[in-house]
Order: structure tokens, then sequence, then C-alpha cells
């Protein structure tokens, strides 16, 4: 048991490792070497198996890291004492009460005040100027289970707050939600959302054929092809009077028959003589006169032989008609 005289010191000790073993030293009293926890950041080391404690008789001491286990210069070692809250001297009636035993008692009750004392400096508590009223007890495991600690709008007491599910889904948001605010309240210069605002009227307007315009956007390729023959489709409205036409029912008859197999052999056979067709063409007048003999030339066809007999002998008929009456 220690017999000297306790400082009021904080009865924790920090250091940043350097990749040495150290000494770390610290200077609030011990009565032992186990009456400390080290850490190195979060984790607890184990005495002799990570380091080794050298206790000075005034109660002080340092902190040494063995081989391996040397804290790097982004390590945080933490020495923080952690006198056990128990006794071994006991007195008894008529025995001798001396000066050591209760100097060993009172320091280490001492000292268990005191890392009681540097616990509660880093705990959640109400400050000294808050209401005797005020109750920083936790809800019940059952209500603040998956919450958010909170404090009542009223009392300021501790209570459960939203979901954390909730919480973290509205802090993965948290850039959009700041990029909104920044547009609202002009910090960013566009003030998109005060411009909408201004057409409302026309985004109701909107709202309200969402569906139409969800249709028009499952066919928008649809609408680039049309757009890409805007120019044809007007040459097309400009002929509404044929196109008119051709909807009747007898056009569409017509047109029904000349698709058929045999009329389209017969346009194709008519193609194929459009060149005696043409030449027949410019001898119109005389099939016309030729029609209009239609009988003499039947006559003539039906004494052909004689024609014939006339053909053997022209040159006399010539020399006949040449002779004077």
């Amino acid at each position: 048991m220690a017999t000297f005289s306790l400082s009021d010191t904080s009865r924790r000790a920090q250091a940043t490792g350097n990749g040495s073993a150290g000494p770390f030293s610290f200077s609030f009293q011990v009565n032992s070497q186990s009456d400390l926890k080290v850490y190195v950041d979060t984790t607890l080391k184990t005495l002799t198996t990570h380091y080794t404690v050298t206790v000075g008789a005034s109660g002080t001491g340092s902190v040494s890291f063995t081989s391996g286990n040397h804290p790097t210069n982004s390590q945080t070692v933490t020495i923080l004492s952690d006198v056990p809250v128990s006794r071994t001297s006991v007195y008894t009636a008529g025995g001798n009460i001396t000066a050591a035993a209760l100097e060993g008692d009172f320091d280490t009750q001492t000292m268990m005040l005191g890392d009681r004392e540097e616990r509660e400096s880093r705990t959640v508590m109400a400050p000294v100027d808050d209401p005797t009223s005020a109750d920083m007890t936790l809800p019940g495991k059952d209500t603040r289970k998956g919450k958010v600690l909170g404090f009542n709008a009223t009392t300021g007491n501790p209570e459960a707050g939203p979901e954390i599910a909730d919480v973290q889904s509205l802090a993965g948001v948290s850039a959009d939600i700041q990029t909104l605010a920044h547009i609202e309240d002009g910090t960013d210069a566009t003030d998109a959302i005060q411009t909408v605002a201004g057409i409302a009227s026309n985004v109701s307007t909107v709202a309200g054929v969402s569906s139409a315009v969800s249709t028009v956007a499952g066919i928008s390729s649809n609408v680039t092809t049309v757009a890409g023959i805007a120019l044809s489709t007007g040459v097309v409205a400009g002929k509404a009077t044929e196109i008119g036409r051709l909807g009747t029912s007898d056009a569409v008859a017509d047109l029904a028959i000349l698709g058929t197999s045999d009329a389209v052999s017969d346009m194709n056979t008519l193609a194929a003589i459009s060149s005696d067709i043409t030449a027949a063409a410019n001898v119109s007048a005389n099939i016309t006169s030729t029609a209009a003999n239609s009988t003499n030339i039947n006559t003539v066809a039906g004494s052909i032989s004689n024609v014939n007999t006339v053909a053997g002998i022209s040159s006399d008929v010539t020399s006949v008609a040449a002779r004077p009456a």
C-alpha cells in the first residue's frame, strides 16, 4: 500500500507514439503496476506481453513497450489509472491500528475517488446551471434500441429519437439537401427553385398529362423518325384533296383490282410494248381514218385474191391507163 501524499491531478495520461519503446510517463500515483490500463488508439494492451511498467517511490512512473509492439507516430498511447475497488486490510476489535495501514487505506480510497472523477469528466452530464428537475436518465433498452439519442424539446431530458436507418438514409442525401438549400438561399446564383415557382401553373399542367408524356417518351425513337421526315409530311399534307379521292370506296375497289396478279401481269406486258404503243399514238390520225373505212377494208380483204392478181399485172394496168381514150 502507498504511504505518500497524493496530488490532485488527472488520472489519465496520453502521448503520441514515435516508433520506439518509450518510455511514456504518467504523473498520477498508483500502488502497483497492475493498477494501470494501457491503450494504443482504442486497443487495450496486456501487461508484460505488450508493455512493462516502472513505478517509483512517489507512485508515479512510466510505460515501455516490448519489442514488436512499439506504437507508430500515427497512434495515440493512453495510460489510465484503474485501481481495483477492493481492500485487503482488516481491522479487528482490540487489534493494533498502525499509521501505515491507515495511510495505505486512505491513499487507496483517494485514488479510487480520483479514478471515478476522471471517468465522470468524460461522461455526458447536465451543466451546473440546469434546473434540479433535469433527469439525464437514458430511455429503457427496448425503447432506445435502433434509435438515435435525442433530447425532449421542452424538458431537454434524453429521449429516443428517430430510427438509425432513417438518419443514415438522410445522411446519404445530405449533399443533395445542401445543394437544394444553396439553390433556395441564393448561394447558387441560378436561383432555380424560385424560377420553377414562377411557372408553377405550367408545372401543374405538365403533371396533369404525365401519363401522356410517359407514353410519348416510350416512343421517342418513332417521334425522332417522324421529325426527320417532317418536310415530306408537309408535302403529303398539301395533297390532301388527291389523297381524299384515293380514300373513296370506289378508288379502294379499283386499287384492289389493280393489285391482283393478273392485272400486274398485264401491266408488265403493256410496259414491254410501250415503244409500240408510242408509235401507234404518233399515227393516231391514220388509225382513225382506217377505222372510218373499215367496211371498204373488209370488202378488199374479201377480194384479196383479185387484189393480188391486179398487183401482179400492175405494169399492164399502168400502160392501159396511159393510152388515150
